[in-house]
Parts: structure tokens; C-alpha cells; sequence
């Protein structure tokens, strides 16, 4: 047997930090309660030796042998100081009343992404063995087109759907950010699909959401599901917008599910940072923060050495990049080029950190608040560069990737409408029967139209159609009444798989005086009054009728919005009926009357 000698208490302590460390992996392998690798259980070392440091009375003469890890679970069994240190260490893993910070860590819910700590685990482990094992990972080639399938989810009785549009949107934003990133990936829409189901809607990490998704997901192109709730269903005050979902159980084999869930409220332009963050998560990348996902670090002094997630001790990132106390590379997100960040941005407002919180060194922290995978919403723009070459990574390395890496080739050239009818700035003959053309494109999914009195579009009306033409009246428009002698904006936007930004055409015209549709039969003497007339006062409809009739009365304001409809009874011979519009504020509407013999109009003035 070699002897050891340490005369100094600090070299000693590494020594039995070292020990303790092994020791404790073989009880972690052994029972796989802390679901943890061996390469991030450094902490053990720090912790161990503080707790040496401060309690073990050693005088720098002593002298102790060790040589293996027999010698060492002898001086366990003999010791009994050490005895008592180890057990305390072991509890304080278990029980976390030091590895936890549970007085400095927030209680408040996780609001905002909903990928679990063990799915991050699960792809940071495979990052981490895709980076030692093709460590000169380069940029792409070319750009690497990835196909995705949009699967649009609805209530059980079809209502509630997203739209198509809203997807091209999306999707725009989200390119414009991996390419802005310098980041060769480019995401195209290779199909939609639509799926009516309450479960799914509400509640899709349910046993009949997650079926579902299981048995409609595809296997040639990246899943997403887009419903109204992407949380668990348990809370209806949790606020969920997305998450990445690798497996449901730890029990599944990794990648059973590998699909991304996204509320309906971030499928637009504006919110395409969230799709872009759970892309960023299918592609190995944790949060900033990994391991801080059940609260912030709110504690005014140093952060503590690791902490406890659902039971699961995680080791708390340093700030140094250099030197003796660095772990970024095992710590968090294993990025040692993203800032140490302990959910800082969590309801902070500003993208410049100016909080108080240090890291277990007692460094204070500077995070970065424009990385994606962060969560100073506002601020996120950015992936850096070992987060970008891990996703390049697994795109080009990981064999569960290859069904992504496909040779097919979206059109590349904005699909840009051509507007034939009506004319730019023409008027046509009626007001309330108006054909909108324009030419067709080809590997279209549908056009968007758009109807408006300001060339600006607020307030539009929007269509989704499937073909290159449709007409407007006062059937198929809705409830979208066109005003006589009024000007009006049109846009056509083309959804194609990819390219969905710029393919926008628009023009204007100018409606008519011609009613087109045929006026009721054996009416006479039609007025309405007083008019103009103040909101105190109710519209008089006089009218002679040859025969009884029911009808529609409506009421659409200048913008050609339907603000008021009641079903009336009108008798045969002279009829005078009153309607209220002391719910309307001022301004010129269209009165109408509709019924099975046709339509009677006037225009009303409220003042």
C-alpha cells in the first residue's frame, strides 16, 4: 500500500473532494436517482470541500493513507467525523436544504416555454457527444431547405383554427431571423393539415392530445401542431406559448414524439421568435438558463453552488471563462460563449440587465439579452456561434435528423401576384357585386385577400380563398357590405411553401351607384326617417307591401362593417317599424333589407 502524506489542509480536501466525488458517482449509477452524468456532478468537488474546509479540524502534520477506493470506504467505516460529513453531503443531494437555494429561487410558474428539463437533458446530452465527436463542425455548404408540416388544430366542432396566412407569416419571420443569424437553414411549408379535437385544442400534453399527435405526425418532414393551449390542461391560468417534446415519459426512447406544440396567439410575423426558440430546442439547444426553469435566482447574495429542479440537482453556471473555477462547458447549456443566466429575463423589462445577482463565486452576472434561447422577451434576436454550430451539428451528424435532411428545393423566387380586375383605380358599374382577379401562381396553397377603405388596411376584411378570383357581394363578403361612391384597397398575398414575405400586390377602385342585386318586389312608397337623425332618436322604416314578408334589417357602417342585423316581420298593406341606434356612434351607414325576393337600400346619416 502507498502512503500519501498531505500537510496541508487544502491539499487534503482536494484529495477527499476527489474520493467523495467517486464515491458518490458509484451511488449515482448505482440507484440513477439524480438522473445526472458524470461529467456535471463537479460540483461535488466545491461542495465537499467547503464543507471540509469549514468543519474538518486537520492539522497540517496529519497524516492520512489512502490509495483506492477501498482504503476510502475504509476510513468511512472507521471515521467517524467523516461519517457524519458524507452523510450530510449525501442528504444535502437529496433533501437539497444547501444544493437547493429555495429561499433565493422565485415559486412564480413557468410561463413561457414549456420544454421540460429532462428533454433539454436528453438534447444536451447528444449535443455534447455530437461536438466531441465532430468537434470542426463548419458551416453548411448551402442552404439546407427543411421541410415542415403545419398541423392547424381546431375545437372538436371545427371553430378556433388558425389560418394558413397566419402560418406564412410565421414562417417568414422565423427564415428572417436564421438567415439575419447567418444560420444556412431555411424552413418551407412541404403541407398543412387540419385536425378538429378538444383534447388536442386545450390540452395536448393529455393521453388524447399526445395520441393524436402520435398517430398524425409525419415522418419526412418537422411536426408542428399549432392549438390554443400548449400547456398540460391542469391550469387555466398557466400561459404555455410553446414547447419542444423529445418523449413523454423517460421511459419512451428518445425521439419518440420530436415535435413542437405552439399556442395559436404566437402564429404570426411579429412572435416568430418563439417557433424559431423551439426550433432551437429540436437542434440540441437548452435555455440560457438551463436548470432555473421553476424560478429566477432572486437572492441578493452569491448564487449557490448547484440547485434542485423536480429532484434533479443541476449545477449552477459560473461567470468565469478562464481559469480554475470555469464550468461552462459542463454547467447549464454547455456553451461557454452564452453568458451565465439564471432566468434573469423572466418579467424583467428592458434589454439591459441591471439586477444584482452573482454567481456562486460572487461574480456578478451580465447575461446576454438578445440570445434566443433566453427569455428577455422583446429583446431576443440572436443565436451565438457554438450554439449555432451545435445545430449544425445534429442537422448534419444526428442519425434522428436524417428524415430533415432532404434534397428537395422549394421555388426560391417570390410568388408575386398580378391584379386584373378590377383595373388600378377604376370604378366599377355596381357597389354590391364587385369580381376580383387576378393570375394564377403556380404551387400555391391558397391567396389571402384583403378589403379595406384605408390604404393602410386597417380595419380589412380578410378572405382566404383557393382559387385566383372571387366576388364580393352581400352573400359570399361575410357580412362585409361595399358602400356606393366609395373608394376602396385590395391586396392579393400568395401562399406558397416558402417565400412568403414580399409576395404581396395591392390597388385600389372605386365602387359604383348600381345596385346589382334585385330590389323586393311590390314595394311602394320605401322611405326611412328622420334622416339625418341623433342617437336619442329611433329610425322609422314606412313602407306599403303587397304581400307579408320576413326579412334581414342591417346596418353597415362607412368601413363596410356589419355593427347591427334584426330579423323583422313586415305585413301586407302599410307597415311602419322603428329600429334603435342609440348603440351606434355617429357617422353614414347603409341600411338594408334582405329577404328571399331581394334587397332594399338607403343610406343613413347618425348625428
Amino acid at each position: 500500500m502507498n502512503v500519501h502524506k498531505y500537510k496541508s489542509r487544502f491539499t487534503f480536501t482536494q484529495y477527499f473532494a476527489n474520493k467523495c466525488l467517486s464515491f458518490s458517482i458509484l451511488l449515482i449509477n448505482a440507484t440513477d436517482i439524480l438522473h445526472i452524468q458524470k461529467l456535471n456532478i463537479h460540483f461535488l468537488k466545491d461542495f465537499t470541500a467547503t464543507l471540509l474546509h469549514n468543519y474538518y479540524p486537520f492539522g497540517k502534520d496529519t497524516i492520512h493513507h489512502f490509495n483506492s477506493r477501498h482504503s476510502f470506504i475504509h476510513l468511512f467505516n472507521q471515521t467517524r467525523f467523516m461519517k457524519k460529513v458524507l452523510i450530510f453531503l449525501l442528504l444535502g443531494l437529496f433533501t437539497s436544504p444547501l444544493s437547493i437555494s429555495a429561499q433565493n429561487a422565485s415559486a412564480r410558474p413557468h410561463l413561457n416555454c414549456g420544454t421540460s428539463v429532462e428533454d433539454q437533458q436528453v438534447l444536451r446530452n447528444n449535443m455534447v457527444e455530437l461536438r466531441n465527436r465532430y468537434p470542426n463542425v463548419a458551416k453548411l455548404r448551402a442552404v439546407a431547405y427543411v421541410p415542415v408540416w403545419f398541423h392547424m388544430v381546431a375545437k372538436s366542432d371545427g371553430t378556433g383554427r388558425t389560418t394558413l396566412a397566419n402560418v406564412a407569416d410565421m414562417l417568414c419571420g422565423w427564415n428572417k431571423l436564421y438567415e439575419d443569424n447567418g444560420i444556412e437553414m431555411q424552413f418551407y411549408i412541404k403541407g398543412y393539415s387540419e385536425i378538429n379535437l378538444d383534447a388536442l385544442y386545450n390540452a395536448p400534453q393529455s393521453f388524447g392530445g399526445t395520441n393524436r399527435m402520435l398517430t398524425t405526425k409525419k415522418t419526412d418532414a418537422m411536426n408542428i401542431y399549432l392549438v390554443n393551449n400548449a400547456g398540460d390542461g391542469s391550469n387555466p391560468n398557466e400561459i404555455t406559448l410553446a414547447y419542444y417534446s423529445n418523449r413523454s415519459t423517460t421511459s419512451d426512447p428518445e425521439y419518440t414524439n420530436d415535435w413542437i406544440v405552439c399556442n395559436n396567439s404566437q402564429v404570426n410575423a411579429a412572435s416568430a421568435t418563439t417557433i424559431a426558440h423551439e426550433a432551437g430546442h429540436l437542434f440540441t439547444l437548452p435555455h440560457t438558463f438551463f436548470g432555473w426553469e421553476s424560478g429566477q435566482y432572486t437572492g441578493t447574495g452569491c448564487a449557490p453552488v448547484s440547485i434542485n429542479y423536480n429532484g434533479r440537482v443541476v449545477m449552477v453556471e459560473k461567470v468565469a471563462r478562464t481559469g480554475p473555477t470555469k464550468n461552462c462547458d459542463v454547467a447549464a447549456d454547455g456553451f461557454c460563449d452564452t453568458p451565465a443566466d439564471y432566468l434573469l429575463g423572466f418579467g424583467f423589462s428592458g434589454c439591459t440587465y441591471n439586477g444584482t445577482a452573482k454567481d456562486p463565486d460572487c461574480v456578478p452576472l451580465d447575461p446576454d439579452e438578445t440570445n434566443v434561447m433566453g427569455y428577455f422577451l422583446g429583446c431576443i434576436k440572436n443565436f451565438s456561434t457554438e450554439q449555432k454550430n451545435a445545430m449544425r451539428n445534429n442537422f448534419l451528424n444526428h442519425p434522428k435528423r436524417a428524415y430533415l435532411r432532404v434534397s428537395t428545393t422549394p421555388p426560391l423566387t417570390a410568388a408575386t401576384p398580378v391584379l386584373i380586375s378590377p383595373a388600378a383605380g377604376a370604378t366599377t358599374n355596381f357597389f354590391n357585386n364587385i369580381q376580383l382577379d387576378w393570375n394564377d401562381i403556380p404551387n400555391v396553397f391558397g391567396y389571402q385577400v384583403d378589403i379595406s377603405r384605408f390604404s393602410s388596411f386597417s380595419g380589412s376584411k380578410t378572405f382566404l380563398v383557393t382559387t385566383s378570383d372571387i366576388n364580393i357581394n352581400t352573400t359570399s363578403a361575410a357580412g362585409f357590405g361595399l358602400l356606393p361612391d366609395a373608394t376602396y384597397y385590395w391586396r392579393v398575398k400568395a401562399l406558397v411553401p416558402y417565400k412568403n414575405c414580399d409576395n404581396v400586390t395591392s390597388a385600389s377602385f372605386r365602387t359604383g351607384l348600381l345596385n346589382a342585386v334585385k330590389e323586393i318586389s311590390g314595394i311602394t312608397n320605401f322611405t326611412v326617417s328622420p334622416n339625418p337623425l341623433s342617437k336619442s332618436q329611433n329610425l322609422s322604416l314606412k313602407m306599403t307591401s303587397e304581400a307579408a314578408f320576413d326579412a334581414k334589417v342591417k346596418l353597415y357602417n362607412s368601413i363596410g362593417q356589419l355593427v347591427k342585423t334584426e330579423n323583422r316581420s313586415f305585413a301586407a298593406g302599410f307597415s311602419n317599424q322603428e329600429v334603435s341606434v342609440s348603440n351606434l356612434p355617429n357617422g353614414t351607414y347603409i341600411l338594408t333589407i334582405e329577404s328571399e325576393k331581394g334587397v332594399l337600400n338607403k343610406r343613413v346619416v347618425i348625428q
